[in-house]
């Protein structure tokens, strides 16, 4: 593993709010930090973070 945190950009799907935040290595628990809305965000070894939610994630690829 090459890094110890990773500072993602997200957009919240629910109220479309916009942070920054920070990710570690697996399985993270992201809140909004305006609505109540949370997200699951997975970072993996090699830095690429996903999540299922469509348009979260600045640097999801478009499928």
């Amino acid at each position: 593993m090459n890094f110890k945190d990773k500072e993602e950009f997200i957009i919240c799907p629910q109220c479309g709010e916009e942070a920054f935040v920070t990710l570690r290595y697996g399985f993270n628990k992201v809140d909004c930090p305006v609505c109540e809305y949370f997200l699951i965000v997975y970072l993996d070894t090699d830095g690429k973070a996903w999540t299922r939610e469509l348009g979260v994630l600045e640097t999801a690829e478009n499928q």
